[in-house]
C-alpha cells in the first residue's frame, strides 16, 4: 500500500466542502497482486478529504499488481439543486513510493482537457493540461 495525495477545489482555488465533494479511485479490473497474490477488486476506494481540499488515498500500486490496470479519479459533489452531480477526472498509473495522484495520470487521460491562460508556465501544470502563454503565443501540453 502507498499514500496518495493531491487536492480539490474550485478554479478559485476555494473549498468545496459545502457542496459535500468525495473523491474515488477505482480499479480498471479485478486483478491480485504480485507480493502477496491476494484478490483485488474493482470497488471504490474514498478519498479522506481535509476542509482545505486537500485529500490522501492508500492504494496498492499499480507497478504491485499483475496485469495492465490503473486507476480512474473521480469526484461526486452536491450541484446548485442539491442532487449528485460526478464528474471522471483522469486514469492514473499510481507508482510504488506514493507521491501526488496528478504525477502520475495517465496522458490524455483527463476528461475534459483543460486551458491554463497566463504570461509564466503554470505551477502546478498538471499532466494533460494545456498552457497558452501571453507574452508568446505559445501553446503547450503537458505530457509528463
Amino acid at each position: 500500500m502507498a499514500i496518495y495525495a493531491s487536492s480539490y477545489t474550485d478554479c478559485g482555488l476555494a473549498s468545496l466542502a459545502s457542496y459535500a465533494p468525495k473523491i474515488t479511485c477505482t480499479l480498471s479490473e479485478e486483478a491480485y497482486r504480485l507480493d502477496t497474490g491476494g484478490m483485488l477488486s474493482c470497488r471504490p476506494v474514498a478519498a479522506i478529504l481535509a476542509a482545505d481540499g486537500s485529500f490522501t488515498v492508500d492504494l496498492v500500486p499499480n507497478d504491485r499488481i499483475a496485469g495492465n490496470t490503473f486507476y480512474y479519479v473521480k469526484a461526486t459533489y452536491l450541484d446548485e439543486t442539491g442532487g449528485m452531480a460526478q464528474i471522471d477526472l483522469f486514469k492514473v498509473y499510481a507508482r510504488t513510493g506514493s507521491g501526488t495522484l496528478i504525477d502520475m495520470a495517465i496522458p490524455g487521460s483527463w476528461a475534459p482537457a483543460y486551458l491554463i491562460v497566463s504570461d509564466y508556465q503554470p505551477n502546478p501544470w498538471p499532466v494533460g493540461w494545456v498552457w497558452a502563454s501571453e507574452l508568446t503565443g505559445d501553446v503547450n501540453r503537458r505530457t509528463a
